[in-house]
């Protein structure tokens, strides 16, 4: 029984794919996306400066992401969802300005002013920074119950890899 395989560029189901190299990027892809690439060849990877296909990319990613063991075993700690108005609580309740927090905790005044906003999400090391001046947690464990699914990868979604070709090729035109 054959399985049908996806063309990791328009995101079609076909039979069989062919490996090319696109954009400096080796894909497998349908014959119709083929001809927007050249042949993967030892040659042709070495002249591209390929760095390996997507998949396997994909692959060490999510085994880097993975080692050891599963991350998500005993739940993992994650940002909460409502961290800028705690960190502006945590401030104000100090007595603090902004610019004695930023100073503390060796930010710039409007990177800090964007944490309490909301609009900038603090780095690991910033948040501990903060977590640690301001005597105010952060971060919350999640269960995995409560961490949502990935969709079916089996499934196309919307956009791929080959609309967003086509628009950079129509924007050089």
């Amino acid at each position: 029984m054959v399985h049908p395989m996806q063309c990791e560029m328009c995101g079609k189901e076909v039979p069989r794919t062919r490996k090319v190299i696109i954009e400096r990027t080796e894909m497998s892809v349908c014959n119709d996306c083929a001809k927007f690439g050249k042949e993967a060849t030892p040659e042709a990877k070495k002249a591209a400066g390929v760095q390996g296909s997507v998949g396997d990319r994909l692959a060490a990613r999510q085994r880097r992401m993975t080692s050891g063991q599963d991350a998500l075993a005993g739940g993992e700690e994650e940002l909460v969802e409502d961290f800028g108005p705690r960190i502006k609580r945590a401030r104000e309740k100090k007595g603090w300005t902004r610019e004695q927090l930023a100073d503390k905790i060796g930010q710039p005044v409007p990177t800090v002013t964007k944490f309490e906003s909301g609009d900038m999400v603090p780095s690991d090391r910033a948040l501990a920074s903060i977590e640690r001046t301001l005597g105010v947690k952060l971060k919350e464990k999640v269960d995995k119950a409560f961490i949502p699914q990935r969709p079916d990868a089996s499934k196309p979604s919307g956009l791929t890899l080959g609309d967003l070709i086509k628009e950079a090729q129509k924007k050089d035109r």
